[in-house]
């Protein structure tokens, strides 16, 4: 199981601390440059980061608990971002943050838009 990184919180702004231990739900997600409901996705892909520097991540339904996460900057377009960085067991997943939520690129295939469940 990978490491869990020292006190991701701490180390970015105060404005990360309001997606603390709050789920998020992919309510739409875009593929091929059209963005559709998500429910036509099967099930459920959710969020939820805790300040402890793990994450609860569900994947179709599935929730993968106690994953790692980061804030990293990463490149969006031709600048770079903070976002917060899911290790999924070697391969990670950046979650923007939006306005709304965050958007994630999932394997290259699709963004997931996230917002607060309800």
């Amino acid at each position: 199981e990978p490491a869990a990184p020292a006190a991701p919180v701490e180390s970015g702004s105060a404005d990360m601390q309001t997606y603390m231990n709050r789920k998020y739900v992919a309510k739409t997600y875009s593929a091929f440059g059209q963005t559709m409901d998500a429910s036509m996705l099967g099930a459920e892909y959710s969020l939820l980061f805790r300040e402890d520097g793990t994450c609860d991540f569900g994947i179709a339904g599935m929730v993968v608990p106690n994953l790692p996460w980061g804030l990293q900057k990463v490149p969006v377009g031709l600048s770079s971002v903070d976002a917060f960085s899911i290790n999924y067991y070697g391969t990670m997943f950046n979650c923007v943050p939006t306005a709304t939520g965050f958007d994630m690129d999932y394997y290259g295939t699709m963004t997931l838009h996230f917002t607060p469940a309800e």
